[in-house]
């Protein structure tokens, strides 16, 4: 019984330890993106916002002034990419090229909700200078049809972050703001007539047939390099005047959550088209209205009007398909996966997945998006979703889940990842303190007692890392967290 006493005062003892450290640790974590951006210094690109230079303009927008200066290290991966012989980099994706072609004007849009300033900051560095027009939009519900609050609404943070140049000097970028409340309108209907603001705000901004429109989420972007080939090559999708397949989708790399975590998996976003096949933009002579889902006129289409490639006699007989809206341009068939460098492992693009700052917004997203399910709020994190099993094991060094059911990652560093990686994550300093963070914050997650037992175990067996005073410093903090999560679950009566 001396022995068993004993015992529990050293587990008590360690357990009032690591409170103590967890305190501290948790005083020194960044609450909001201001905060992160402070302490981890990770770009050395740079924005002063001056809220004296921001003018009111209609709907609704503000102008902020062009203060954001891009790193040289960037610049100069630009410069590189953008340089090369533009034959050469058509032939690689299996295109020509006709000397003396002028280059195509590139719009872009996405919808936008908990997207961070690292999000913005990576896909504009990819695209820097590259865009004619960005439109974004947020609305103030959810597709749930709950409120939610804006976040880049005039003023803000974000808003000036993202106006003030860091897309470059020469594109200009529009927020606007959805704010019909269509309660009739739910889940994915939501989504479809809410992008129907993008195609808008590129009309306004003079769209034309022979430019380019990419339609993705802000978390998705082209390559660099196949957007330049984008506006010079010879692609056979833009010289389509049928609009039966007219767009091309990317074969895309998935990073999740950190620079180091690259699935195995590829998705299918962002998706790019003529303009000649944008609904209001191309000629629709001769062409048929098609129905869709919502009051006719709005939504996806019906299943005879092109929904899944499947169109009517009529539509077949005239030999022109209808003009393609945006929720068609981000949904539909009609398309070609684009490949690059030969080997369809490293994509024309990337998609930088659940790149938030905490997991309390992850959870919200898989909670309330078009997908969302109301169970996943108190589920483990790595049972939310395949996704997010990836983040755990790829965060604490463990291998890939053994069930082939399961989404896998490369388990290698990115370093030895071959072919095209994202321009930002060339930043050695961001990569490592990303991952870090990532590290951070999922150990001190520990919402019930299996996530406990699952990260302490899981870091006490795999505690590997570049330096050995972290080493030290987390394995003791692990060691004390084992010896607290038995003085929890198994006490003394428990035990015997």
């Amino acid at each position: 019984m001396l022995v068993l006493a004993f015992l529990l005062h050293v587990l008590y003892v360690e357990e009032g330890r690591l409170r103590e450290t967890v305190a501290s640790m948790h005083m020194e974590q960044p609450r909001n993106e201001n905060d992160w951006r402070n302490a981890v210094r990770q770009s050395r690109s740079s924005i002063v916002s001056d809220p004296d230079h921001a003018v009111p303009m209609n709907h609704p927008q503000e102008v902020t002034q062009q203060t954001f200066v891009q790193d040289p290290l960037f610049e100069k991966i630009h410069t590189q990419i953008d340089s090369e012989d533009e034959a050469t980099r058509c032939k690689r994706y299996g295109f020509t090229h006709t000397p003396g072609t002028k280059r195509r004007r590139v719009f872009f849009g996405a919808l936008v909700a908990a997207d961070t300033m690292d999000t913005i900051r990576i896909h504009a560095t990819e695209a820097y200078d590259v865009y004619h027009t960005v439109a974004l939009l947020e609305s103030n519900t959810t597709f749930k049809n709950t409120p939610r609050n804006l976040r880049f609404e005039p003023g803000s943070e974000l808003y000036k972050f993202t106006t003030a140049g860091v897309f470059g000097k020469e594109t200009q970028v529009f927020v606007d703001f959805w704010l019909d409340e269509a309660p009739d309108a739910i889940s994915m209907t939501r989504e479809y007539i809410q992008r129907e603001s993008i195609l808008y705000r590129w009309k306004q901004q003079g769209m034309r047939p022979d430019d380019i429109g990419v339609v993705g989420d802000i978390d998705e972007v082209f390559s660099r390099d196949f957007l330049r080939a984008s506006q010079v090559c010879n692609i056979p999708q833009f010289q389509e005047t049928d609009c039966l397949k007219p767009k091309i989708v990317a074969l895309t790399n998935i990073y999740e959550s950190s620079p180091e975590c690259r699935s195995q998996k590829n998705w299918f976003h962002p998706d790019m088209m003529s303009g000649a096949c944008l609904d209001g933009v191309g000629d629709p002579t001769g062409r048929i209205v098609p129905v869709r889902n919502y009051h006719r006129t709005r939504g996806k289409r019906d299943d005879a009007s092109g929904n899944r490639g499947k169109y009517r006699d009529e539509h077949v007989s005239l030999g022109r398909y209808p003009l393609w809206s945006i929720q068609d341009f981000r949904t539909q068939e009609g398309n070609t996966r684009q490949q690059t460098w030969a080997d369809v492992r490293w994509g024309v693009a990337y998609h930088f997945h659940n790149f938030f700052y905490d997991f309390s917004t992850v959870r919200h997203k898989y909670v309330t998006y078009g997908h969302g399910d109301a169970s996943k709020a108190t589920l483990p994190l790595s049972k939310v979703a395949g996704d997010l099993d990836i983040v755990v094991r790829c965060v604490h060094d463990l291998p890939n889940s053994a069930s082939p059911k399961m989404p896998a990652r490369v388990e290698r560093p990115f370093y030895e990842i071959e072919g095209p990686k994202p321009i930002y994550f060339s930043n050695e300093t961001y990569r490592r303190i990303r991952h870090d963070h990532m590290f951070e914050r999922l150990f001190w997650l520990m919402k019930n007692n299996s996530d406990r037992f699952t990260m302490i175990l899981a870091k006490f067996c795999h505690c590997r890392r570049k330096s050995k005073l972290r080493n030290k410093r987390h394995c003791i903090i692990i060691i004390n967290s084992l010896f607290t999560f038995l003085a929890w679950n198994y006490r003394l009566g428990k035990c015997f």
